[in-house]
């Protein structure tokens, strides 16, 4: 092992956190934005509340929380399941926000965190 490099394990157990903490941080703004858009939207409150805050944000913190748990457990899988995490989001984001065109960018999420996973045989 040369100088200023870690181990493999220690290097992508980093990795790990930083993606479920950049996950935690993709729920929170879809959370507050939404809470924004609860004011601005002509759709009936209750409505918006439950379609595009309580149940998009219910799906998220699932996914993200069920990550966690097989990140803590030390899973053997726990690499594809952070890839079904930001796949998951992407979806969700897209689903929910289909009005707005930039969001198909949510797309690349998934393809991002893949990169970190990449090993050459």
């Amino acid at each position: 092992m040369s100088h200023g490099t870690l181990p493999v394990e220690v290097n992508t157990a980093r990795w790990n956190r930083k993606i479920l903490n950049v996950y935690w941080i993709v729920v929170c703004v879809s959370v507050l934005m939404e809470g924004l858009s609860l004011f601005l939207s002509q759709r009936e409150h209750m409505e918006f509340l439950l379609n595009y805050i309580l149940l998009p944000t219910a799906i998220l913190c699932a996914v993200v929380g069920l990550t966690e748990y097989v990140r803590k457990r030390k899973a053997r899988f726990l690499d594809y399941c952070i890839l079904f995490a930001g796949s998951v989001i992407a979806a969700v984001l897209m689903f929910v926000h289909n009005q707005i065109e930039v969001i198909f960018a949510a797309l690349f999420l998934p393809l991002l965190v893949s990169v970190v996973y990449f090993s050459k045989p």
